[in-house]
């Protein structure tokens, strides 16, 4: 079996005055290279906060996580931030698009901050997939909620990395838009041999993964928590 992430006895604690919150009590996951894997819970179940402790975003308080052969967490700073941009590709909830670029801009940005060369014929095929090739000059403030999304993922796939990390890339878009959304992510893993782990709050990307996990109050749900493939 070939396991691209491997996460061991994860804890992730938070003091908050005098109490203290367990975002995380306990979690072990792993998953295939090339799965398309979703873990769904209610909001507050701790998977935002798992999936930046696998992007080395926050290290966890016990336990261990594998992207590959790498521990995020034993990265400092600037390892963690050259990491991330050529090993993962993270789609936040809010998009983080930067408003004064264009959509163009936006998704080659992270390629001009690693002041690589790229492959604009990859590029294109990125963006001919995802159907963006009419708003590249547009700015993210005249986009709709769902096209920010794309350009978002667009972002995350330029740089050809081997895992897409997506929170909630569904949130607060209709069912047949976050439909869309999702099958464009299962899409473009499978077309450029990607490792897919996203976010719900509900079933909507169920049908269409290959493992799904069920999270709550911090821990995996052993009951869901099996691969279906």
């Amino acid at each position: 079996m070939d396991v691209i992430i491997k996460v061991s006895g994860l804890k992730k604690y938070y003091k908050k005055g005098k109490k203290l919150i367990k975002a995380i009590g306990g979690v072990d996951l792993e998953i295939e290279r090339g799965k398309f894997a979703v873990v769904e819970g209610t909001d507050g179940a701790g998977k935002t906060t798992l999936l930046k402790i696998l992007s080395g975003l926050e290290t966890p308080t016990e336990g261990t996580v594998r992207i590959g052969n790498t521990d995020p967490g034993k990265l400092n700073e600037e390892e963690a931030a050259v990491f991330r941009r050529r090993y993962l590709g993270f789609i936040f909830q809010d998009c983080n698009l930067i408003p004064v670029l264009s959509v163009w801009e936006n998704i080659v940005f992270p390629l001009a901050l690693d002041r690589r060369v790229w492959d604009e014929a990859y590029t294109m095929e990125v963006i001919r997939l995802l159907g963006l090739e009419k708003i590249l000059d547009a700015c993210p403030d005249s986009l709709t909620g769902s096209q920010r999304r794309i350009v978002a993922i667009a972002r995350a796939l330029v740089s050809r990395p081997s895992v897409i990390l997506a929170d909630e890339p569904a949130q607060d878009l209709d069912p047949r838009t976050g439909d869309a959304v999702i099958g464009l992510l299962k899409m473009t893993g499978r077309e450029f041999h990607q490792t897919i782990l996203l976010t719900a709050s509900d079933r909507k990307a169920a049908h269409m993964a290959d493992c799904i996990f069920a999270m709550d109050k911090g821990r995996l749900l052993s009951e869901r928590g099996r691969c279906l493939c």
